[in-house]
């Protein structure tokens, strides 16, 4: 029978001195862990582990395939599962990473996890209920916002490309509106060379876009690339933001706890 692959979970000092190793199981078996990747699975593999174990819950997005791109290219280690959840009568889709034994294991894994992508500890009893069928919920496809009308060579991106970009890098934020289709109609007006997205966040409790450009390797250079705006945009006060930043917005305007 297949085994599932199985999870590196690095300890800390003192767990390092006792030699205690966290594991991790799959398809109802133990292991010791050991690093490998594998295919990004479903609900199908949750609803198999124990319910008493525990998962990592790393993130939630209206689109699987944002979700799903997220678990390819940050180096999000097998075991992991992508699947819609349900909460409040709100659909999502989650990734969750890992079946440990104990919370023990599982905050250890935690405390090793990329820092942008905020890993929530969860029993697999408590994931349980909100779990949603893929023939129910259907799939949502990523959002990209194209459009003909868009000038020049801009190239509209969607949330995975958000994702996936290094979270130490930056973007401009060109401009702010609580209309997402009003700020769409500005994006459509600006003729510049380069990547553009609109980010939805949230601002004492209200829903926001913001409209970002370009990737930039450090703040300095980001800060040049502002001087060299139409004067236009320069009056909207343009500023850098960091991936890290922007990628935090997206983790905290979609709350599934």
């Amino acid at each position: 029978a297949a085994v599932e692959p199985q999870l590196v979970v690095k300890q800390g000092q003192a767990q390092a001195s006792s030699n205690q190793k966290a594991k991790v199981t799959g398809d109802s078996q133990q292991q010791e862990d050991v690093l490998e990747t594998g295919p990004v699975r479903g609900e199908h593999w949750l609803k198999q582990q124990p319910l008493e174990n525990y998962t990592l819950q790393l993130m939630v997005s209206e689109n699987r395939e944002a979700v799903e791109f997220v678990a390819r290219q940050r180096n999000v280690s097998a075991p992991r599962a992508v699947a819609a959840i349900e909460k409040d009568g709100r659909i999502r889709y989650a990734l969750f990473q890992g079946s440990y034994h104990d919370r023990t294991g599982a905050e250890a894994a935690a405390s090793d996890t990329e820092e942008n992508l905020k890993p929530w500890i969860r029993s697999f009893e408590s994931v349980m209920p909100e779990l949603k069928s893929e023939a129910t919920a259907g799939r949502k496809k990523s959002k990209v916002h194209r459009d003909p009308r868009a000038a020049g060579n801009t190239s509209i991106k969607d949330t995975a490309w958000i994702w996936s970009r290094n979270p130490a890098n930056y973007a401009i934020q060109l401009a702010a509106a609580r209309n997402e289709q009003g700020l769409e109609a500005r994006m459509r007006k600006m003729a510049l060379p380069g990547e553009m997205a609109v980010v939805q966040t949230l601002s004492r409790g209200q829903r926001w876009y913001v409209l970002i450009f370009g990737n930039f390797s450090s703040y300095e250079t980001a800060r040049s690339a502002i001087v060299r705006l139409p004067a236009s945009l320069q009056q909207a006060n343009p500023w850098p933001r960091s991936f890290a930043s922007l990628q935090d917005e997206l983790s905290r305007s979609t709350p599934f706890r």
